[in-house]
């Protein structure tokens, strides 16, 4: 029989903005037992002006405990289910998100910065976050095998840490920067298959994600899986537009699917809202009931 209970370590995901003071926070629901720092688009210069570095240090917005005080301040208290553990994982982005390009999207910086420039950027927001206290690394968005190796190579330094891999697609069979996704997925599963707990994708519309991860779940290699609502990002104003790709109902209405495609990490990204984690809850958690039960059909495979 099939155990899929590790899959909550990602279904309840919530992105904290830590760099987007606008933005609210999610507070701890009951049974959220992840939360994800969500830095994309910081690093060291951009506390470097009119006095922020003194206000709010680079390192302490990547801690554990600057988040529980976030969290503290936006929601009064931390709600959350005290009988669980709950985890920290720490968000990094491709380089393309800093340039504020939508450049995460199609990797189109990998043909013009040197990869050793690439690399050096991703190690400190790497460090402050292990250093931080953070319990897993969420490499995701990333549009090409070239940053995901740069990824996988800095992980390795940290040989105590472990990560999830996700990846940005431009449709059900290729990276954003062109390159297969099933063969890439290989490639660094073979490099690092003891750090790496996972390999997927998000933020791209459901139906792709699922093509994707289908052509991938073949392959035995553990599968993480968190698209977003269905829109894609417009660099030049900044906001998020429907897709050409129509897309029935919310990403919860594809959680089964995921379970019986045997995912073992699914998750919501852009756009996905508290109501859609706990429809998405409900249904893993109804789905691993009728598993137990063996009244599935995947339970005897």
């Amino acid at each position: 029989m099939r155990n899929l209970a590790t899959m909550q370590c990602v279904y309840e995901s919530m992105y904290l903005p830590v760099f987007g003071f606008a933005g609210s926070v999610a507070p701890f629901e009951p049974g959220c037992i992840l939360a994800v720092i969500d830095h994309f688009q910081i690093k060291r210069s951009s506390f470097c002006f009119d006095g922020t570095s003194k206000l709010f240090p680079p390192d302490a917005l990547t801690t554990v405990p600057f988040i529980w005080a976030t969290l503290v301040t936006a929601t009064g208290s931390p709600r959350f289910d005290e009988d669980k553990e709950i985890l920290i994982a720490g968000s990094v982005g491709p380089y393309g998100a800093f340039l504020t390009d939508g450049s995460e999207y199609t990797g189109s910086y990998i043909s013009t910065c040197d990869i050793e420039h690439i690399k050096k950027w991703h190690r400190p927001r790497i460090q402050a976050l292990i250093e931080g206290g953070c319990d897993i690394l969420a490499f995701e968005t990333i549009p090409a095998m070239q940053e995901a190796k740069v990824l996988i190579e800095l992980l390795q330094e940290y040989p105590h840490m472990k990560a999830w891999l996700s990846f940005s697609c431009k449709d059900e069979t290729y990276l954003s920067y062109g390159q297969h996704f099933v063969e890439v997925a290989q490639q660094c599963w073979k490099m690092n298959s003891t750090q790496i707990i996972a390999i997927g994708v998000n933020c791209l519309a459901a139906a792709t994600a699922t093509k994707l991860i289908a052509k991938l779940i073949p392959t035995n290699i553990p599968a993480v899986i968190y698209p977003n609502c269905g829109k894609l990002w417009d660099a030049c104003k900044k906001v998020w537009i429907d897709a050409n790709e129509s897309q029935s109902g919310g990403i919860e209405t594809y959680v089964e699917e995921w379970c019986k495609l045997g995912v073992k990490y699914l998750g919501g990204c852009c756009g996905t809202s508290m109501e859609t984690y706990q429809k998405m809850k409900s249904i893993v958690d109804t789905y691993n009931l009728r598993l137990d039960r063996g009244t599935d059909s995947f339970a005897s495979r």
